[in-house]
């Protein structure tokens, strides 16, 4: 037998061994003791075979020379440390974070809970705080993505926008075990249109009919179109099968207020009262993991209630709250270098401005001395001192990247000369070494002293008293009169008690600015602050939001604004925004606007705190 056949057949197997583990076997196919009983063994390979077969393998140690068993033992040994290395190193890098259900996140606000009720959530910030995390309504808002269907899988509008028709989604069952259905749907926005529920969002369904399609389809037909009808069906669904046994008129009485069953994300667990008070001081919530969509994450959220900001801001300094639903900005600074938190700071649909009264000061019905006013008033001053710069300046009512934003528009920004020739043009004019400007009105010399009402609060009164300087520095003399926040409404804004206001008027989901601007809402309850009424206006406001033309409505609001520079009925200052603190232990938390301050838990589904392992 010649030893060139094995070894060309061993040499087939070993290339694809280590280099050491090769050599080994080639040195004795090289050098062979044909003596040996071993090595004939092993040289004896059929030559059909490539691979040796066992009996030939457990001859193998005495093939071996002690220093090529040991090289074999060393590559066998780096052969195996090889393979292992590599298999931690693919886990480690083949595996990755993912969110996890668990955790719990502890929220700080002011306030108190009242009425967890969709029919009267709306007055009260707390109750739609909760609320918002409870139910569900037709469509939800999502400040990325607008509005979208939420309990609705689908919804039609008819071609004159006066009948909207909503397909529903099926598998939503109630927190009970219950399943949803039309019958819920009908149930709630009658009972909000039934006088005896006195629900303050009946003006908002005043004359709409509801009617059941079919066992999945319910329609809402309207009198005259009306832009902004399908925001107002984020409104949250009540269970009719509890809230039906129970008398409308005991309908703000019942514990279902407090221990409401909903459809949404969380779902109520309990909440602690303090004892001798009987006020609630924490209310816990639980992840709903039967909910519909994707149940969130994070199992628990807990509120606890403060009476006012600084125990608030000091709650959380004490570790006692992880995070504050809303904090003055003063008192967020005090956080702001903290490796504990992040604070978040979404524009609002908000705008803050002075509202002239005519009625109440003569003096302001001149239409220069207004536009003088706006003149003198430097925006980006009052941003950067009374807001700390966590505001955007503004001139009219619509917000840019909205509905109606004009970029072509010629704005009143602050130009002190041309403010001080408005006045003399008003005929309000400045003697020498004096400080007020005067004006001879009806053989009588009048100074140009005016009223400042504004609410106490630390924003506002900083914004007051830059204001004020602003003015006398072109001889406007402007007292202020702070107004007790809880007496604001019934003292002040009801019977139109001002000479100059300054407040802030917050929009809906939909830009309409009907109910602030139109002449039919001067009178309480309406929202028109400036007791605004000018025909052309009018009719633009009312076209905007009866038409289903989106590019009609946005040429009617760049209309209307120059209607408004041009008749300065107030002096609109800034958008503010809105102070949010979170822990930083919750992850995938992110906000650049929100509408109200409920919309701040409208991606909650996706936050986490606890994460686990996943391949790839």
């Amino acid at each position: 037998m010649k030893i060139s056949d094995p070894l060309i057949r061993c040499r087939r197997f070993c290339i694809k061994l280590p280099r050491t583990i090769y050599a080994a076997f080639i040195s004795v196919f090289k050098n062979p003791r044909k003596d040996d009983l071993a090595q004939r063994l092993v040289f004896n390979v059929k030559k059909n075979r490539a691979f040796p077969t066992a009996a030939q393998w457990k001859f193998m140690p005495r093939v071996l020379s002690k220093s090529e068993k040991t090289a074999l033992i060393a590559s066998l040994v780096l052969l195996v440390a090889s393979v292992c290395t590599a298999g931690i190193q693919y886990y480690i890098t083949h595996r990755i974070d993912v969110p996890a259900v668990g955790g719990e996140y502890v929220e700080g606000t002011v306030g108190s809970p009242q009425l967890i009720n969709p029919l009267y959530a709306n007055v009260n910030d707390v109750d739609n705080d909760i609320s918002r995390l409870v139910y569900s309504g037709l469509m939800k808002y999502n400040p990325k993505e607008g509005l979208l269907t939420d309990l609705a899988e689908k919804y039609e509008v008819s071609e004159d926008g006066k009948k909207y028709t909503f397909k529903l989604r099926e598998d939503a069952t109630w927190h009970d075990g219950e399943r949803f259905g039309v019958r819920d749907v009908i149930f709630t926005f009658k009972s909000i249109q039934n006088s005896d529920y006195k629900s303050p969002m009946a003006v908002s369904f005043f004359g709409v009919e509801v009617e059941q399609v079919d066992d999945w389809t319910v329609s809402f037909t309207l009198e005259e179109p009306f832009a902004p009808f399908l925001s107002t069906m984020t409104l949250g669904i009540l269970p009719s099968h509890i809230w039906g046994n129970i008398p409308p008129k005991n309908a703000q009485l019942t514990e279902q207020n407090l221990k409401p069953i909903g459809t949404g994300p969380y779902k109520f667990e309990k909440f602690i009262k303090e004892k001798d008070t009987g006020e609630i001081k924490s209310y816990t919530l639980v992840r709903n993991k039967n909910y519909y969509t994707q149940a969130p994450y994070i199992e628990r959220v807990m509120f606890k209630f403060y009476a006012n900001a600084s125990d608030l801001a000091a709650a959380l300094k004490n570790k006692n709250i992880e995070g504050a639903g809303y904090m003055p900005q003063e008192m967020v600074k005090e956080f702001e270098d903290s490796q504990t938190y992040n604070i978040l700071r979404p524009s609002l649909p908000q705008y803050v401005g002075v509202f002239f009264n005519e009625e109440k000061q003569i003096l302001l019905s001149n239409p220069k001395l207004r536009e003088a006013m706006s003149r003198a008033v430097d925006r980006d001053q009052i941003v950067r001192e009374a807001l700390e710069s966590h505001a955007s300046p503004m001139y009219t009512p619509v917000f840019q990247s909205t509905v109606g934003e004009n970029p072509d528009l010629e704005l009143p920004t602050f130009d002190f000369e041309k403010a001080k020739a408005l006045m003399d043009e008003a005929g309000w004019k400045l003697g020498e070494g004096a400080q007020v400007r005067e004006k001879k009105i009806e053989n009588e010399t009048r100074q140009l002293k005016i009223t400042l009402s504004v609410v106490d609060v630390p924003e506002l009164m900083r914004t007051a008293e830059l204001l004020k300087e602003q003015w006398a520095d072109v001889g406007a003399q402007v007292d202020i009169a702070p107004i007790d926040p809880t007496l604001f409404y019934s003292n002040t804004v009801s019977p139109r008690n001002y000479e100059m206001l300054l407040t802030g008027e917050l929009l809906g989901i939909d830009p309409d600015l009907y109910p602030f601007w139109h002449s039919s809402q001067i009178a309480d309850p309406g929202l028109n602050l400036a007791l605004y009424g000018n025909r052309k206006a009018d009719k633009l406001l009312e076209d905007a939001r009866t038409t289903t033309n989106n590019d009609t409505r946005i040429e009617n609001y760049k209309a209307f604004q120059k209607i408004f520079l041009s008749d300065m009925p107030a002096i609109i200052l800034y958008q503010p925004t809105y102070s949010y603190i979170v822990p930083q232990k919750i992850q995938n938390i992110e906000m650049q606007s929100i509408v109200f301050p409920d919309d701040r838990f409208a991606s909650i589904n996706s936050w986490y705190i606890k994460t686990k392992k996943k391949f790839r």
